[in-house]
């Protein structure tokens, strides 16, 4: 009996221990995980031994390793206030890892790996778990037009906007739109470094004046965050106006067509065979002022006819009486020296329009 159990144990233990393989299942609760929201990551290993010891690392895109813990307790990142590591050991010996990072930021993504090791840090066992943080471009900083504020651009030119804002994850989009509902231009994307940006080329005329151009950025996953940038107003100097018969293309043929001694001739040709002559800012002010000033005199000098025809009026309505009317009263026969004569007057007070009659003797000489 002791002789058999001495035999067959030996025998038997390797095989006992190959069936007790330690291993690691990787997982976590919530992924993808949001920005700012609580980042886990839950590492299940069963049949541990004394001997092992399970640590926590993050690798980036990058290749870039960073330890997040080691053992039960010991947190290696110390500087990091938002890690936190809980372990539970199970009734049938398996031991649990939670590790959380709350405020989830975009440098949080990456493959985690829960790996079991012995004391000599050779790998038992290993699980990876790959976990994204989405985010949005941050509302303070994106995104960026240029240039911002009022553009003072001569008809006929060229212009270019920008706009600028980080990626996100997933990718944003960038639309462009005007103020006055008018139609945008296809505009140009490109990336790099981890930004996108997005060109809106077009050539300036005069129905351009005074519009606005925003720029918005917009995820399907985030369908409550849109942000705006604007560009301009546009202050355009000159009326030209682009010509609905000719196409740009035909406008680039013919001045292909026509040789190239005289192409940048031509250019400039083909370019202005509509516009008119471009007058500046400071001619349309001086022009207003001048209007404004010749309206003033005009309306200054009607007013003053119309007090002197009024005047005028006046005086040749009114034909005041003689001051002094009289009638002469005489005594029958012929006057001789040292009569008297008497003269009977009418006098008018011209305030009141009154009458009066007065009675007055005179020598007669």
């Amino acid at each position: 009996m002791f002789l058999t159990y001495y035999l067959i144990v030996p025998i038997l233990a390797p095989i006992m221990c190959i069936n007790a393989e330690t291993t690691v299942i990787v997982s976590s609760p919530v992924n993808p995980v949001k920005k700012n929201a609580v980042l886990s990551v839950l590492c299940q290993v069963k049949n541990i031994q004394k001997t092992h010891v399970v640590a926590i690392t993050r690798h980036d895109s990058e290749g870039n390793i960073e330890n997040l813990s080691y053992g039960k307790t010991n947190i290696i990142n110390d500087n990091d206030d938002r890690i936190f590591l809980a372990v539970r050991q199970n009734q049938d010996g398996s031991e649990v890892y939670l590790l959380s990072i709350k405020d989830a930021e975009s440098s949080d993504a990456g493959s985690y790996k829960c790996q079991v090791l012995q004391r000599d840090f050779s790998e038992v066992a290993v699980g990876i778990v790959d976990i994204e943080v989405h985010y949005f471009p941050s509302k303070d900083t994106y995104p960026m037009c240029t240039p911002h504020e009022h553009i003072q651009v001569n008809a006929g030119e060229k212009l270019k906007l920008n706009c600028t804002t980080e990626i996100g994850f997933p990718s944003v989009d960038i639309t462009w739109s005007r103020s006055d509902n008018l139609a945008t231009p296809e505009p140009r994307e490109s990336t790099h470094d981890g930004m996108l940006y997005s060109e809106l080329s077009l050539v300036v005329s005069a129905k351009d004046q005074g519009a606005m151009f925003v720029c918005k950025i917009a995820s399907d996953l985030f369908p409550e965050i849109n942000q705006l940038c604007y560009a301009g107003p546009l202050i355009v100097q000159g009326d030209w106006v682009p010509s609905t018969v000719h196409s740009e293309r035909e406008t680039s043929l013919a001045t292909t067509n026509s040789g190239p001694d005289t192409d940048s001739t031509n250019t400039r040709a083909i370019k202005c065979q509509n516009c008119a002559p471009s007058r500046s800012l400071l001619y349309w002010v001086v022009a207003t002022a001048a209007g404004i000033i010749f309206a003033a005199i005009f309306l200054i000098w009607d007013v003053v006819l119309c007090i002197k025809l009024r005047r005028m009026r006046h005086d040749k309505a009114y034909q005041p009486p003689p001051e002094d009317v009289y009638l002469e009263i005489s005594n029958r026969g012929t006057l001789t020296a040292g009569d008297s004569v008497r003269r009977l007057y009418m006098t008018l007070e011209k305030p009141t329009g009154k009458r009066d009659y007065e009675e007055r003797n005179f020598p007669c000489t």
